[in-house]
């Protein structure tokens, strides 16, 4: 019979053993993703905190071996709300960061201002913060061509089972269904399984369109598929979903996606 204390030891052991088989994942030089959601409530605030990015903090990410990093807003709605998306090559990068930038001198100078703040002076309320590991069929990050009118939708797939996210994850891979993405239009910036963060088990992932026509036209096109109807009837992929969240993004001036 195992006691409380030994169950908590076996968990201890898997847990270590699953961060270090992500860790290493030589196979395929896959990313990790950090996906921050800034909590505003002051619009004065958020433009103190979007300079802090662009002048100091996206420069220091760069400094630190992070590239490609997206900063991006609601496109519609009052929501004051900011949404940064890191590239992490690896997961020791990713657990690293905040020791890398402590010693950062230009970091730790030009913003002090943000990084010293008190109850009364923070330009935030709280961070969101998801970590995800990329898909096998997409296993880095995906630049698009940088338009004004660009529109990048945010979708997380939730499941009720951790089976059913993973059948989901594998109908996006070995399934086809990102290829269908890419015939369609539907152009991907990541796919992510999430690690750590809220309503687990979830999947999330971020498409973008030249413009909101696009959007539509190629969702149609997606939709109308015939290889896409025919693995959506295929029962081990029926039912692998139970709530989609869809947000509508814009890229900041500075962002680097």
């Amino acid at each position: 019979m195992i006691n409380r204390r030994n169950f908590a030891a076996v968990l201890a052991v898997s847990a270590t053993a699953s961060v270090k088989a992500a860790a290493g994942n030589p196979k395929r030089g896959t990313q990790f993703f950090e996906l921050r959601r800034y909590l505003l409530d002051d619009a004065t605030k958020q433009k103190a905190l979007e300079a802090f990015f662009r002048d100091v903090e996206i420069p220091a990410l760069n400094r630190a071996g992070i590239g490609s990093v997206g900063v991006f807003k609601e496109l519609e709605g009052d929501s004051l709300s900011l949404y940064m998306l890191l590239p992490f090559p690896s997961l020791e990068s990713f657990v690293s960061l905040t020791d890398r930038l402590a010693v950062d001198p230009n970091y730790l100078a030009d913003g002090a201002a943000i990084l010293n703040a008190d109850k009364k002076t923070a330009p935030y309320l709280r961070i969101e913060s998801s970590l995800m590991e990329a898909f096998d069929r997409l296993p880095t990050l995906r630049v698009p061509e940088k338009k004004a009118t660009r529109v990048y939708e945010l979708r997380q797939y939730e499941s009720a089972s951790f089976t059913a996210a993973q059948n989901k994850i594998e109908m996006f891979n070995a399934g086809g269904e990102i290829d269908i993405f890419l015939e369609t239009g539907l152009d991907p910036v990541f796919f992510g399984r999430s690690l750590s963060g809220a309503k687990l088990p979830n999947l999330t992932y971020m498409i973008s369109f030249d413009d909101m026509a696009a959007h539509d036209a190629n969702w149609d096109a997606f939709k109308k598929h015939p290889e896409w109807n025919r693995i959506k009837a295929i029962p081990k992929y029926k039912g692998t979903v139970s709530n989609i969240t869809k947000t509508f993004l814009k890229a900041t001036p500075y962002s680097q996606i």
